[in-house]
C-alpha cells in the first residue's frame, strides 16, 4: 500500500515527555520507565516544552516536509483521507475519526493529527500501511484516548 507522502519510518518520541500519555501508549510507558531516572531531573515546564517541540518536527518528518507549509499538509491529509475512509474495518479506525467530528469526519480525521492523538495516529497509520491493515489493539489505544481528551 502506498503511503500517500506518508513516513512511517520513525517512532514518534515527544509523548515520552509528557505524563498524560503514559497511560494509554505502550511505547512511551516502556520508555519513561527506561529513564525515570534522567527525567526526574527536569521540571514539568521542561518536559512540555521539549514534548511541544519534538511535536512540532514530527509531525513535520511523518509528512516528509521540512518546514510547515498549510497547503501541503492540507493535500497530504486530504489524500490520505479519500484513501482511508473506503476502508470497511473492523477495527474501528474510521469510528475514531466519526466521534472527533461525526458531521464533517474529514476535520476528524484532522484532528487526529493534533498534539493529544497523533502518537497514537501515527501508530494506526503504520500498521495501515507497512502490513495492509489497523491493528485492532492500537485503535482501541486511540479510542481511549479521544474519549478522554475529545469530551
Amino acid at each position: 500500500m502506498t503511503t500517500y507522502n506518508y513516513n512511517t519510518g520513525f517512532v514518534c518520541t515527544y509523548n515520552f515527555y509528557n505524563n498524560a500519555f503514559n497511560k494509554f501508549n505502550p511505547l512511551s510507558i516502556a520508555f519513561t520507565e527506561s529513564i525515570k531516572k534522567e527525567l526526574s531531573g527536569m521540571d514539568e515546564s521542561e518536559l512540555v516544552l521539549m514534548s511541544e517541540y519534538l511535536y512540532n518536527n514530527e509531525l513535520l518528518y511523518a509528512f516528509n516536509v521540512s518546514e510547515y507549509n498549510q497547503i501541503t499538509v492540507n493535500t497530504i491529509m486530504t489524500n490520505m483521507y479519500e484513501k482511508i475512509k473506503v476502508l470497511d474495518n473492523d477495527e474501528g479506525f474510521m469510528d475514531c475519526v466519526r466521534f472527533c467530528d461525526s458531521m464533517f469526519p474529514d476535520i476528524g480525521f484532522t484532528i487526529l493529527f493534533s498534539y493529544d492523538y497523533f502518537h497514537i495516529t501515527h501508530l494506526c497509520l503504520c500498521d495501515l500501511y507497512l502490513n495492509g491493515k489497523f491493528v485492532k489493539e492500537n485503535v482501541n489505544i486511540l479510542r481511549s484516548i479521544i474519549l478522554t481528551f475529545h469530551s
